[in-house]
């Protein structure tokens, strides 16, 4: 773990310096990592102007019921991770109902300089976008700004990783 993590802020300081160079404020995202500088202070701040969302290009059937399952997990899961030491949580659901048979995965995490309320809050902002941002979609994430903070969903686990 700590080698993907050495690893992907190596790499995400190589493309920095590439896509951005010369400038005074610079955010990069790669699964394992986020590098960001600036010259003005963000640490502990939530920027919502860097906030961005990917989804899998396959719908799902049952919309409705789908996604009751998904926001029921994700707030389950915001609640776990703002109360975590890590700001951290995964977890899953059975969903077996009309004609559905399958398992919802999530995991949710924040960065730990937020306090247990902000992470929380962060984390149920983000949530509430997932209807209109990535509906109907087998998965997505969510991304927000600086804090590293973000929501995954999918039916599959294989897209977790």
């Amino acid at each position: 773990m700590r080698q993907d993590c050495k690893a992907c802020v190596e790499n995400a300081t190589i493309e920095i310096s590439h896509l951005c160079p010369g400038k005074e404020e610079a955010i990069v995202w790669f699964d394992n990592c986020l590098l960001r500088y600036s010259d003005k202070d963000f640490i502990g701040e939530v920027d919502e102007s860097n906030k961005f969302y990917m989804w899998n290009i396959y719908n799902i059937s049952q919309r409705q019921v789908f996604n009751r399952h998904l926001g029921e997990l994700m707030y389950e899961l915001s609640s776990k991770a703002s109360s975590s030491h890590f700001f951290f949580a995964t977890g899953e659901v059975e969903v077996s109902e009309k004609k559905i048979e399958e398992k919802i995965y999530g995991l949710v995490q924040c960065s730990r300089e937020l306090s247990d309320g902000e992470c929380k809050a962060c984390l149920d902002n983000v949530i509430k976008d997932i209807p209109t941002s990535c509906y109907g979609k087998r998965g997505g994430r969510v991304r927000l700004g600086v804090v590293m903070l973000g929501t995954r969903f999918t039916n599959s686990m294989a897209h977790m990783k």
